[in-house]
């Protein structure tokens, strides 16, 4: 099995070829990438950047009691650096546990917060509620792999692929996790 680090050598030299930015796997100690994984990699994130529930799809939504103050946690926890986001989307949560965005954006917080187990709970969360999410299940993968669990995030970054077919970046790290850490 190759270690991580020739994993995060392995995606910067795809992220070279394609031109495409990737995840970080490995976040250096003193790092200040602020930006969640949903909306880290600028040239094709564009279409997993986390779209407000209200002013979108109103799958994601349940009766909320109080827009204005769901709606203002939402946006804290989507657009503000982790530290200051993580109390905003635990509260989007808890004001609306049936959200599946909100999920995904806390779970986005506490990866970049390095609390990766803590990031798969919420992001398992947000597939339970939006099971035919790709960009869920993309960063299932993202934090799968920083768990060092390989042969799931490959299953992740699948799923997301198979959700669909255009996000090459999913189907890329898939390929690219199995032929590091595959059999």
């Amino acid at each position: 099995m190759r270690s991580l680090q020739s994993l995060t050598t392995a995606l910067v030299a795809l992220s070279i070829t394609t031109g495409i930015a990737t995840p970080s796997l490995a976040v250096p100690s003193g790092s200040t990438d602020h930006a969640p994984i949903a909306r880290r990699a600028t040239n094709h994130v564009a279409n997993r950047a986390t779209p407000s529930p209200l002013k979108t799809s109103t799958t994601w939504l349940s009766p909320i009691a109080d827009t204005n103050q769901f709606e203002r946690y939402f946006e804290q926890c989507a657009n503000a650096v982790p530290e200051e986001a993580l109390s905003a989307c635990e509260q989007a949560t808890a004001l609306e546990p049936d959200v599946a965005i909100a999920w995904d954006n806390l779970g986005a917080v506490l990866e970049q917060l390095g609390r990766y187990e803590d990031a798969l709970a919420a992001l398992n969360r947000a597939v339970t509620l939006t099971p035919n999410d790709a960009n869920i299940w993309y960063n299932v993968g993202v934090v799968l792999a920083k768990l060092h669990q390989y042969e799931p995030s490959v299953a992740a970054f699948e799923e997301a692929y198979r959700l669909n077919p255009e996000d090459e970046l999913a189907r890329k790290y898939a390929e690219l996790l199995r032929g590091q850490f595959g059999d």
